[in-house]
């Protein structure tokens, strides 16, 4: 009975929770006699089915909105904290400030200081009238070419025959001085046509002489030989002359415009005997300098004169009409080569076929004036000019001013302008009478250190690379508002060496290779500060004199030692050891290679100097000169690959 009367409860709850009077369906079963003893099982009674409308409640989802809104509401809250923690300021800045100054003051700054502004009208002293221009007298002329008679009846007017015979006239005026405007009166000066024609005349024998120079040295003959690996044939320069008996070579030169065109620099005479002593009573009191022209061997085209040993040589930049030493004492001279012979001193030839021989003293010379050197001179370079400059000033192939850097031993280097045409101008101290070059102090480096060298940027005249002690390269530049990054190039470790040679990269890229005192070689990158490689370059650690990359082939570069030995190196076949190493047994004390006029029929030329005197100009073989541009790209490709590998 309380089943049921739980039941009826249920039921009537539902009811009540269900007004509607839906119907619910509910099993009953009773389980209380289930698997008693005496009470059957009755079957479960099916009541009347009653369908809900009830929605469940989903209390996961629920939950997850909870702590939704609970985090939002966290980050919210801390968002408002930090709100009124941070506060944001506002900045303000010019980018541009150009307040207006008077004319008188920009004038002074950036004009002639001495000068001001002035207007002037024409006709402003006109009190009666407003002109803006003056009346201007006007005449009509006629003329004719070739000379014409128009008419017959032309020859009954004088005048107007003799207008019709010198091919032109006008209208006749009245007053004398409007008639005969045009008079046909020769004058001749003997003097001015002989100036005229001995100026026009050496022109002509220059550019003819130039011209010859450069036919021949596109065909040079040599003597065969086969002690030098990397050359077939040798051309050796005639130096038994009493004047260059016994001088060592110190400096080599080629000439920018011409492969086959050779500076030489002979030093102090070394005397032994009673000849010895004729010679140095001729000759001593001063050093020599020669220009030869390869093909022509026998005997110096030029011969040029100095008071002091001469250290460093070379031509002017763009043609070979100029040329420089730096001597022992500091001082830089000069030689204008396009000079008349007969304002020079005249000496005998004592050897060969009694001919003359004209020693050339120095147009130029920077000894007398405050700004020389005060030490030794390592290194004079010319400086390459922009293309744009060139153009934007007018500078032509034979006049034209160019800059010079010289290099003291004392860590000094001059910038300095070398000006041409200064005949019109005051004489300079330094400057011959018959002289019209010269030599101008535009710049100023000043270094804490020895200098041992120096190179140029072929393609930038901007960008110096000095030698210092320690082996550190000084990055420097010619432009006083830049400084070029990095300052220094260090070697990879750090030593006591020093560096002796300076390379740059002739074919446009930021590349160039350093010589030093213990044998060492190193390929440096302008963008980097230590090398990109080093190489021990003599092999077994002599110091390296001179260093000079191929004008040619971009892998082939050009070393020689303290040993006299001649290393030529050829990156495309290998970079452990050169390819090439030749011992000379005359000592060498300089050596130069001949620039790449980009002429198929131009030949590879290695100049050597030596103690004795005597200058060997070796024919490199074939092989170490690009055939054409397309070779010479290919190579330069491959150079690149191993630069970026290494």
């Amino acid at each position: 009975m309380e089943m049921e009367q739980v039941k009826a409860a249920m039921i009537r709850e539902n009811s009540a929770r269900h007004p509607r009077g839906q119907a619910q369906v509910i099993e009953e079963s009773d389980d209380s006699g289930k698997g008693s003893p005496g009470v059957e099982e009755q079957s479960p009674k099916k009541e009347a089915r009653v369908s809900s409308g009830r929605t469940l409640i989903n209390f996961n989802v629920a939950k997850k909105k909870q702590d939704t809104q609970k985090a939002a509401g966290k980050t919210k809250k801390r968002g408002d904290n930090l709100k009124g923690m941070i506060s944001l300021n506002v900045v303000r800045f010019d980018l541009l400030d150009l307040p207006p100054i008077r004319y008188e003051a920009f004038m002074k700054s950036f004009g002639t200081s001495n000068a001001r502004q002035e207007t002037s009208q024409t006709g402003d002293d006109d009190l009666e009238q407003e002109t803006q221009t003056e009346v201007i007298e006007t005449n009509e002329k006629w003329t004719q070419k070739p000379i014409a008679m128009t008419s017959i009846g032309d020859l009954d007017d004088q005048e107007l025959l003799l207008q019709n015979m010198k091919g032109v006239g006008g209208p006749s005026k009245e007053t004398k001085d409007s008639q005969g405007f045009v008079s046909f009166n020769a004058h001749s000066h003997s003097l001015r046509l002989a100036q005229f024609l001995e100026g026009a005349s050496q022109v002509m024998l220059t550019l003819m002489e130039e011209q010859e120079e450069q036919v021949r040295g596109l065909d040079l003959e040599g003597i065969e030989q086969k002690s030098v690996d990397f050359a077939d044939k040798v051309t050796i320069l005639n130096t038994d002359m009493a004047f260059l008996l016994d001088r060592p070579v110190t400096s080599l030169a080629f000439a920018p415009d011409q492969s086959a065109i050779l500076l030489t620099a002979h030093g102090n005479l070394d005397v032994d005997g009673e000849q010895g002593a004729t010679t140095l009573a001729n000759f001593s009191a001063n050093t020599y300098l020669c220009i030869w022209n390869v093909s022509q061997p026998s005997a110096p085209s030029k011969v040029l004169m100095t008071h002091n040993v001469v250290t460093s040589c070379c031509f002017s930049p763009h043609k070979a009409s100029i040329a420089f030493a730096g001597l022992v004492d500091g001082t830089v001279v000069g030689w204008d080569l396009r000079e008349s012979l007969n304002i020079h001193q005249e000496v005998k030839r004592e050897v060969i076929d009694n001919a003359d021989f004209i020693f050339r003293s120095p147009t130029f010379s920077t000894n007398a004036g405050p700004d020389e050197h005060n030490s030794t001179i390592k290194s004079v370079t010319p400086l390459p000019e922009m293309k744009r400059e060139q153009s934007a000033e007018g500078y032509n192939d034979f006049g034209g001013a160019f800059q010079l850097i010289s290099v003291e031993e004392q860590g000094c280097a001059i910038i300095w302008t070398v000006l041409d045409n200064q005949h019109d101008f005051d004489q300079h101290v330094g400057q011959a009478h018959w002289g019209t070059i010269r030599l101008v102090q535009s710049q100023r480096i000043e270094l804490d250190s020895n200098l041992y060298g120096i190179t140029v940027n072929p393609h930038d005249g901007s960008q110096l690379l000095l030698g210092m002690e320690g082996g550190a390269i000084h990055h420097a530049s010619t432009k006083s508002n830049h400084k070029p990054n990095p300052r220094q190039f260090l070697p990879e470790f750090e030593a006591q060496s020093n560096p002796q040679s300076i390379a740059f990269c002739p074919f446009g890229h930021g590349f160039f290779l350093v010589g030093s005192d213990d044998g060492t070689v190193r390929l440096h990158a302008t963008t980097n500060m230590k090398p990109l490689i080093t190489w021990p370059g003599t092999v077994d650690g002599e110091p390296v004199v001179d260093l000079i990359w191929s004008q040619s082939r971009p892998c082939v570069f050009v070393l020689l030692d303290n040993l006299s030995r001649v290393h030529l190196w050829d990156l495309g076949a290998g970079d452990i050891y050169p390819a090439h190493t030749v011992h000379f047994e005359d000592g060498i004390e300089a050596m130069a290679i001949n620039p790449d006029l980009k002429d198929s029929r131009q030949k590879q030329l290695l100049a050597l100097g030596m103690e004795n005197g005597k200058v060997e100009v070796h024919h490199l073989k074939g092989e170490y000169k690009a055939d054409d541009s397309e070779s010479c790209q290919k190579e330069l490709s491959r150079f690149l690959h191993y630069v970026s590998i290494i």
